[in-house]
């Protein structure tokens, strides 16, 4: 009898302890998927950018509508809505003699870091309202100055050339400049 009730409890099992190699790798690959897109999501919040990283942005888009125009011999309009804190930027197509808006981008900027004023030309500061910007087949559109920062003070000045379509990117604001200053000597002009 000593015999059989040995063959019924059976050899003890040891059990390890912790993850796998294998176990520990998928426990990772799924952490790092989850924070990847956390972090996309948190980003993509306007209240968490900086009023920086929005005037890159507004300068990547004044350049994206100059270079639409120029490469698809077309005209771009660049809509600002300054009671509303956002832009569009939109291509117009003719089609069949009809022409029709495709909205190519459309981005919202917080309060804290959104629209204080436009300058645009000879036209002067405007800080309510909705601003257009045509951007005409050849690339060219008027000297324009976006001020962002918290209303009323800005602390990012974005200015675009007329012709060369170059943008700065400059700390506080900056009055918009559209005369050179006369000199004598050519060679410094």
């Amino acid at each position: 009898m000593g015999k059989f009730r040995k063959h019924l409890r059976g050899p003890l099992v040891q059990l390890r302890q912790g993850f796998t190699l294998v176990e520990m790798a998928i426990v990772l690959l799924v952490m790092g998927v989850v924070l990847a897109v956390i972090t996309s999501l948190i980003s993509s919040i306007p209240n968490l950018k900086s009023t920086e990283t929005e005037a890159e942005t507004l300068a990547g888009n004044f350049q994206r509508a100059r270079n639409t125009a120029l490469f698809t011999n077309s005209t771009f309009y660049l809509e600002f809505n300054l009671d509303e804190n956002t832009y569009r930027g939109y291509l117009i197509e003719r089609v069949d003699g009809e022409a029709r808006e495709k909205e190519k981008f459309d981005h919202s900027l917080a309060s804290s870091n959104g629209l204080v004023a436009i300058s645009v030309g000879l036209s002067g500061r405007v800080e309510t309202g909705k601003v257009r910007i045509t951007f005409l087949p050849d690339g060219s559109a008027e000297q324009v100055a976006v001020y962002l920062g918290e209303p009323p003070l800005a602390s990012q000045t974005v200015i675009m050339n007329r012709y060369g379509g170059t943008t700065k990117i400059l700390k506080g604001e900056e009055p918009l400049q559209l005369e050179k200053q006369w000199s004598e000597n050519l060679e410094s002009f």
